[in-house]
């Protein structure tokens, strides 16, 4: 018979609403879940790039000549700098063109002297330059990233950075 307002009964409805919203939800869940932990592995691998173009440096013994390591040498430096405080694995990472220079750069200049006249003065600089091309592979959380990004998702950053390591004025 009809139940209330004369409509038929309808058990089964709520579990027909439920089949198909289901799908819906669970594609806007594990879509935030994706966008959050690629947004935070983007962060993290970001902040680790920089960390290792601020802090790679090698050991300077001369005291104006040229150093230079390039390959093998300078990627694990650099990967070793990007693993410092990160939580970035290290499996995931490749660095390609790794180097890492460190040169002297003079300049003259000329001061006021006490008798009135000018006094030569020379600044010099010991910079270091770090580059590579830094790339990233994410793992994928859900089934959902995985087929829209076809099983992987890799980031890329280029580290192309100068610093001073030392600088003195000398008055000559």
């Amino acid at each position: 018979m009809g139940g209330f307002l004369g409509r038929k009964d309808e058990k089964g409805q709520s579990l027909v609403e439920f089949a198909l919203v289901l799908p819906f939800f669970l594609l806007i869940c594990f879509g935030i879940i994706d966008f959050s932990w690629i947004m935070h592995q983007s962060i993290t691998f970001n902040h680790a790039a920089r960390q290792a173009e601020w802090g790679v440096t090698i050991t300077d013994r001369s005291e104006d000549y040229p150093v230079s390591v390039y390959g093998r040498e300078a990627a694990s430096l650099i990967v070793g700098k990007m693993l410092e405080d990160s939580t970035l694995k290290k499996s995931n990472l490749t660095i390609s063109n790794p180097s890492v220079d460190i040169r002297t750069q003079y300049q003259q200049y000329y001061l006021p002297a006490a008798n009135g006249g000018t006094r030569r003065s020379l600044r010099k600089w010991r910079l270091i330059t770090v580059k590579a091309d830094v790339n990233y592979e994410v793992p994928l959380l859900t089934p959902v990233a995985k087929t829209l990004f076809n099983g992987n998702l890799t980031l890329h950053k280029s580290i192309n950075k100068e610093r001073v390591l030392t600088f003195k004025d000398r008055n000559t």
